[in-house]
């Protein structure tokens, strides 16, 4: 993603996936911290969609402010999936999002 400061950019192109028996258990899911996030950059999680019988597709923005260092950066995003008792289900394939971003003047 190209973004300039001060903008931002959504995306929901990108899935995971669990098992077909953990998908039926699914209640919630959650977002670790993301890793390496440039300073003044925010990643946010805004929706979850869940795509039967074993497909997750989190959509997502990422805002840039106006002191985020300007070039190209890299950071993570991991995703987990719990059941009605907050326990985490496994296993899930795919769920840590690499992201590059470019910033901008």
């Amino acid at each position: 993603y190209s973004i300039a400061r001060g903008g931002s950019t959504s995306d929901s192109t990108r899935v995971f996936t669990t098992t077909a028996e953990n998908f039926g258990q699914i209640a919630s899911y959650i977002q670790q911290a993301p890793v390496g996030l440039p300073t003044d950059v925010a990643f946010q999680t805004v929706s979850m969609g869940l795509e039967s019988p074993d497909t997750l597709r989190p959509g997502y923005t990422i805002s840039v402010g106006p002191s985020a260092p300007l070039g190209i950066h890299t950071f993570s995003v991991e995703y987990g999936i719990q059941d009605g008792s907050s326990s985490s289900l496994t296993p899930v394939f795919g769920n840590v999002f690499e992201i590059t971003i470019e910033i901008t003047p």
